[in-house]
């Protein structure tokens, strides 16, 4: 048994008087028999009989037939918006994963061009609801990941910073000031100063590290005397 195929947005016309096949449309025609498949693209025009022959099984003779010479002729169809939406979907949390922020716009920028450049499209116009949910996803993770970048250096930094400067009050409280001042040094090498006031240690960020923060907020440590 054979099965005749007609993809979404395409067209199978018969002319019986040439007694041809021509394929019109974005997608393809296909013939199936025993699990292989034969397909023919947009622009093709094939002969019943051949489609007869592969329904039935028979042998094609050796070398491609004029139809698939027409179809190697002809130009493939873009890809439906769908397929084209998953595959920018794919580029996008390729480049976030790999941490290229260019790659990741760059996709959303052509997944928004995609969508406008087919909304004027008929035929297309009821698939555009799945790829502009994927757009607003994708638009969203970029977003959360805005929200990261701007977010003050100190809030990421305070937890480590502080237990840092706790550990250095212990020590300077046992009187072991060498590894009080390696904390320090260790701090100050990580563009992080802290000075020591009658209130205890304050710390703020220096360097390149100070140029990404919002706002001059200054972290307190406990009490201690200044060394």
């Amino acid at each position: 048994m054979a099965y005749l195929g007609v993809d979404e947005h395409t067209a199978a016309v018969l002319d019986l008087d040439a007694d041809t096949v021509t394929v019109l449309g974005r997608g393809a025609l296909t013939v199936r028999r025993q699990g292989a498949s034969t397909l023919f693209t947009p622009g093709t025009t094939v002969p019943i009989d051949e489609l007869r022959a592969i329904a039935a099984g028979d042998e094609p003779a050796p070398g491609p037939s004029p139809a698939q010479h027409r179809a190697a002729e002809t130009p493939q169809a873009p890809p439906s918006l769908s397929a084209e939406a998953q595959r920018l979907a794919d580029v996008f949390n390729t480049g976030l994963g790999s941490r290229d922020v260019n790659a990741a716009v760059t996709a959303v920028l052509e997944l928004e061009q995609a969508i406008v450049d087919r909304s004027a499209d008929t035929e297309e116009m009821d698939g555009t609801e799945g790829p502009r949910a994927t757009l607003r996803r994708m638009v969203t993770r970029l977003a959360e990941l805005a929200e990261l970048g701007a977010r003050d250096p100190r809030q990421t930094l305070a937890p480590f910073v502080e237990a840092l400067l706790e550990l250095r009050e212990h020590a300077r409280e046992q009187g072991s000031w060498t590894l009080a001042d390696t904390l320090r040094d260790r701090l100050t090498t990580a563009g992080i100063e802290v000075r020591d006031t009658p209130r205890g240690p304050l710390w703020l960020l220096t360097g390149s590290v100070a140029e990404t923060r919002h706002g001059d907020i200054s972290g307190q440590m406990g009490s201690g005397s200044a060394r």
